[in-house]
């Protein structure tokens, strides 16, 4: 069985070492931006789009992704099934205001 040695260095990162980069990225490629470009872009196109379907297109991609990223396997796994289950589980009351329109997130004010 071949190794990847990316798992070796996941249990070995530092979550404080994480956690400090995210706080000082002010890029324009951080994850976060990156995922806001795409939201804008779902905000203005002409397709009419809920929550629901955003969390069901982003549980399917990030699973589609583990080919490329095996690293994602077991998250896409957790994803997929908390998915499918909120899906499948719950009653359409239960989760109705999941099911509505996206609309714009409230920005964060920086101080």
């Amino acid at each position: 069985m071949v190794r990847d040695d990316r798992e070796d260095e996941q249990t070995s990162i530092d979550m404080g070492i994480i956690a400090k980069r995210v706080r000082e990225d002010d890029s324009t490629s951080s994850p976060k931006n990156r995922a806001t470009k795409v939201y804008d872009v779902l905000l203005n196109s002409d397709v009419d789009l809920s929550n629901l379907d955003l969390i069901c297109f982003s549980a399917e991609y990030l699973g589609s992704q583990v080919p490329t990223a095996p690293w994602l396997e077991r998250v896409a796994k957790e994803v997929a099934w908390a998915v499918y289950a909120t899906y499948y589980v719950l009653k359409d009351e239960e989760f109705k205001w999941l099911d509505q329109k996206i609309k714009p997130p409230q920005r964060e004010e920086k101080s």
